[in-house]
């Protein structure tokens, strides 16, 4: 019987996803978030706008979870603690390594914040769009 080429391909793309992530890319990994999308002017979030806001720093064994469906998520994980409420909202989460932005995507679901609590929980998924052939 031969294969589902929809099936083979998902295969494919949670292979290289798996690989793509299996090592930390620098010594230092942090993960924050931007007011939006990176090409378009999106920031990273101002702890003046966002009190309490301050990057995630990311132990690299156990963060991303194995790959399914053509996607790579990583483990849920919790922000630092707000302050009060921000008035700017998380729609992008950005891979910092060693200080320098690596790998931006937009988020699942947006991070707001409404009043000061505990950290907001994110996670975060990098995905093919399509597969190639």
């Amino acid at each position: 019987m031969p294969l589902d080429p929809d099936d083979t391909a998902t295969t494919a793309r949670d292979l290289m996803l798996d690989r793509m992530w299996a090592t930390a890319p620098g010594t230092l990994v942090e993960v924050g978030l931007l007011n939006g999308d990176p090409s378009l002017g999106g920031t990273e979030l101002d702890p003046a706008d966002c009190p309490g806001y301050a990057r995630h720093a990311v132990t690299w064994s156990g963060f991303w979870l194995p790959a399914a469906d053509g996607a790579k998520s990583s483990a849920e994980f919790a922000l630092p603690a707000p302050t009060a409420e921000w008035t700017d909202a998380g729609q992008w989460d950005c891979i910092y390594v060693d200080g320098y932005a690596f790998d931006a995507a937009p988020l699942v679901d947006p991070v707001v914040v409404t009043a000061a609590g505990d950290g907001p929980v994110v996670q975060i998924v990098r995905a093919f769009s399509s597969a190639v052939g």
